[in-house]
């Protein structure tokens, strides 16, 4: 009997949660401009310039990430700003790894500024057993504003507003905030694939602008 009344409420709260986290957030007004965004997916727009904007730069200073959080309720004090100090430092990471971060602006410095507005805690109960997480019921998550703009001029070269849950196929179920670090560790590491991309594209231009030019009668 009890594992049947279990089971019951189980599902009831797979149910209620199965609408989490599968539409974009509200615009916080965040970002210097929401025009030119375009829909990746559901639960994502998204804006890049390619080797022309993003692929320009090598030097990146990254801000302290900004709440913009509607809803509050439940969240644990200080969360939100060991959060916030967590996705900072993932970005960090994640390009530190082939660009240079600095302190302030400059002639080919790109700034990254982010906001989280929206963070939500999984379900424990819901993610006790793996068949239950990997339903993605009782998985938690966040959402973000972001973007990448020149230190100088403030043109922006990259932007990103993103509603995302965690890792499905993590087992953490004793840790209700994972699925957020979960989140921040993937922006982080979008971003970064983000500037690689561009970074490549203006190499190889730049190769075959050098390579025409020595083709040059």
């Amino acid at each position: 009997m009890r594992h049947s009344i279990l089971a019951a409420v189980l599902m009831v709260m797979m149910i209620a949660c199965c609408g989490c986290g599968k539409t974009l957030p509200e615009r916080t007004g965040f970002l210097s401009s929401y025009d030119g965004l375009t829909k990746r997916n559901r639960v994502s727009l998204g804006f890049a310039t390619g080797a022309e904007g993003l692929g320009r730069y090598e030097q990146f200073m990254v801000d302290a990430v900004e709440l913009r959080l509607e809803d509050t309720r439940g969240l644990p004090e200080g969360e939100g700003e060991r959060l916030a100090v967590y996705l900072r430092d993932q970005v960090v990471k994640e390009l530190s790894e082939h660009y240079t971060i600095v302190s302030g602006a400059g002639e080919g410095v790109a700034r990254v500024r982010m906001a989280l507005t929206q963070i939500t805690r999984s379900t424990m109960i819901m993610n006790l057993h793996p068949g239950m997480k990997i339903t993605g019921g009782g998985l938690g998550g966040a959402a973000i504003e972001a973007e990448i703009v020149d230190s100088l001029t403030g043109e922006r070269v990259w932007a990103l507003v993103e509603s995302r849950k965690g890792n499905q196929m993590e087992l953490d179920a004793f840790k209700p905030y994972d699925d957020a670090e979960d989140a921040a560790e993937m922006w982080a590491a979008l971003m970064r694939l983000a500037v690689d991309k561009a970074r490549n594209e203006a190499m190889a231009k730049l190769e075959a602008q050098s390579q025409a030019g020595y083709q040059t009668p």
